[in-house]
C-alpha cells in the first residue's frame, strides 16, 4: 500500500471513529483548507534563511467540546536551500544544495484559549504527531537530471566497506508538531484563521547532510574501482572539493573542512491561512451548537447562558 493511500485510509478511519451518525454528533465535524509558505532550517541554512516555498493543507476537525477539538491534517509542501546564497564563506566553498517535497499526515489536538460562545476572535494552540515523507534532490543537478541523494549515498552510506552504514536514513519518519493561531468566526459555520506550525524532527538528513566530515577522495576512488556507479555519490557528496565540478575560485578548498553538524537535527515550519467550514446536514439533526437543540447553547437552560 502506498504512502498516499495509507494516508487516505487513516483519514477515513479518523472521521469514522469520531463522527458516528447520530444526532449528538451532528455539525461537530468541520473541514478546513489552508495555504501559505514553508521554511527550512538545518545544515544548509548557514547564516541565512532560505527563500520560502509553498504549502497546502486540508483536513477535518471534530469538536469534542466547544473549546477542544481533534484535528486530522494532510499537508503537501516544499523546501530547499543552497550554499551559494549564504553570506558565510565556508558555506559558499562547501557548495552543497538540496530541494524536496514533503507529504505529511498529522493527528492533532486543538484548544481555544477563549470561549467561542462569547468571542469571535479566538486565539488557540495545537499539538500532536505526524508521519511525513521526503526525498532530497540537488537544487541544481550537475548534469541537468535530478537524482535522489538518499539513493546514491553522498556520505558513504553505500560503500561496500560498511564503514558509514550507520549514516543511512529513512525517507518516511515521524515528527512532533506544535503551534498557535488566531481564528475569526464570521459565523458558527465559517471561520478564517492565521497560524504557525512548527515541527520537531528526529532526523538530521532532511537535506541529506549531517556528517561532520567528508568521505575522503581515497575511499571514494577505491569504491569506484569496484563499483563505477559510486562516482555519482562522490560527485554530489563532495561537490565543492571535486576537481571536475569545483569553480576556479575554490581552488584551495580543503576536503577536511566540515560538511555538516550531526549534533543538531533539521526542522521545517509553515505559516498558513486556514479556512474552516462546518458541515451542515439536516439528516443528522441539530447539535449542541444549534439554538434548536433543547440543550444547545442558545437555550436558557444551557449552563453557559444562565440568566
Amino acid at each position: 500500500m502506498t504512502l498516499k493511500l495509507q494516508i487516505v485510509v487513516l483519514s477515513f478511519s479518523f472521521i469514522s471513529m469520531f463522527c458516528p451518525f447520530s444526532k449528538t454528533n451532528a455539525q461537530r465535524l468541520s473541514i478546513n483548507l489552508s495555504g501559505g509558505v514553508s521554511y527550512y532550517n538545518g545544515d544548509l541554512s548557514v547564516d541565512y534563511r532560505p527563500y520560502n516555498q509553498g504549502s497546502l493543507s486540508g483536513g477535518a476537525t471534530f469538536d469534542v467540546t466547544s473549546r477542544y477539538r481533534i484535528r486530522a491534517n494532510f499537508s503537501q509542501l516544499s523546501i530547499h536551500a543552497n550554499d551559494w546564497r549564504s553570506p558565510n564563506f565556508g558555506a559558499q566553498q562547501r557548495l552543497l544544495s538540496f530541494k524536496t517535497n514533503i507529504s505529511e499526515f498529522a493527528l492533532l489536538g486543538e484548544i481555544d484559549l477563549t470561549d467561542p460562545v462569547y468571542h469571535n476572535i479566538i486565539p488557540y494552540v495545537f499539538g500532536g504527531v505526524a508521519v511525513f515523507h521526503f526525498n532530497p534532490k540537488p537544487f541544481k543537478p550537475i548534469n541537468g537530471k535530478d537524482v535522489n541523494l538518499h539513493d546514491i549515498g553522498t556520505e558513504g552510506q553505500n560503500l561496500s566497506s560498511g564503514k558509514y552504514a550507520s549514516r543511512k536514513y529513512n525517507l518516511t519518519q515521524i515528527n512532533l508538531q506544535y503551534g498557535a493561531g488566531v481564528r475569526y468566526n464570521f459565523s458558527e459555520n465559517f471561520s478564517v484563521a492565521v497560524e504557525a506550525n512548527f515541527r520537531k524532527l528526529f532526523t538530521d538528513y532532511l537535506d541529506d547532510v549531517s556528517s561532520a566530515r567528508y568521505v575522503t577522495d581515497e575511499e571514494w576512488d577505491e569504491e569506484i574501482r569496484k563499483n563505477p556507479s559510486a562516482a555519482l555519490g562522490k560527485m554530489y557528496g563532495f561537490i565543492g572539493g571535486s576537481a571536475s565540478t569545483r569553480p576556479k575560485s575554490l581552488a584551495t578548498y580543503n576536503p577536511n573542512y566540515k560538511r555538516g553538524n550531526p549534533d543538531k537535527n533539521d526542522s521545517y515550519y509553515t505559516y498558513q491561512i486556514r479556512f474552516n467550514f462546518r458541515l451542515q446536514n439536516l439528516i443528522f439533526g441539530p447539535d449542541m451548537y444549534s439554538p434548536s437543540n433543547p440543550n444547545g447553547r442558545g437555550q436558557l437552560r444551557c449552563s453557559r447562558n444562565v440568566y
